[in-house]
């Protein structure tokens, strides 16, 4: 696997890079490439300079709550401990360009074969294997409100799904933030939970997943009743 990290705080890039060059020094390698694309954001555009917001009230976890929402409530946190608040510019980058440049299913040099070709050809040979295989793409999407501009962005792009439809797996495994801890209901976010979550999981066939945590949209689960069975 390659993996790419898509990180928006300058404070972090650092040990991202100590990390990125660790990993790539070990024999054997545990990934085929790493890469950390530092001082950017994950959003809905790309190459725009956004402001993101420190989350300094928890310097002890590295900052974990840091966002580009100033309402956030770990930056609120900050601002009432600290009395401001620390705040970066940083470049953005939506999925839909992180995966044109990323994934070798998008390159110029790799041509996607027919079913036909992919039929006719089991020469044991590595290079024809990789271009004649199907991809398997994992998304980590922890950031702090953000996640409904990128997937609505990606939606509208129609990348995502023709990737899964493709017969490529696409597996994401996401954090959602509510509106209590972002501090505003966005209109990415009602857009996402009314329209883009229902496209992808009716639309976009059986190779694409979500493993979602936090979906503060749905109502609660109801508790199973047990009752005694009669012998």
């Amino acid at each position: 696997y390659c993996v790419y990290g898509v990180e928006g705080s300058p404070v972090l890039k650092p040990d991202l890079l100590m990390l990125q060059r660790h990993i790539l020094k070990m024999d054997p390698k545990p990934l085929r490439h790493v890469h950390f694309i530092t001082e950017t954001i994950a959003l809905d555009s790309d190459q725009e300079r956004k402001t993101l917001y420190l989350d300094t009230s928890n310097r002890n976890e590295r900052f974990p709550g840091s966002s580009v929402f100033l309402s956030h409530q770990s930056i609120v946190n900050s601002k009432e401990r600290d009395a401001e608040v620390m705040d970066f510019s940083a470049t953005t980058i939506s999925l839909s360009e992180l995966m044109k440049s990323t994934l070798s299913y998008y390159g110029d040099d790799v041509e996607q074969p027919s079913d036909q070709e992919r039929l006719k050809s089991v020469l044991p040979d590595l290079e024809l294997m990789e271009k004649n295989s199907r991809g398997h793409l994992l998304l980590h999407v922890d950031i702090e409100g953000s996640e409904y501009h990128v997937l609505n962005q990606v939606k509208d792009s129609g990348l995502l799904c023709d990737y899964a439809k493709a017969g490529n797996q696409v597996d994401i495994f996401i954090d959602y933030h509510d509106p209590e801890t972002v501090g505003v209901e966005s209109a990415n976010a009602k857009r996402f939970v009314k329209e883009v979550r229902p496209h992808f999981r009716r639309n976009c066939g059986d190779n694409l997943s979500f493993y979602e945590r936090h979906r503060y949209f749905m109502p609660p689960s109801q508790p199973k009743v047990l009752t005694n069975a009669v012998v």
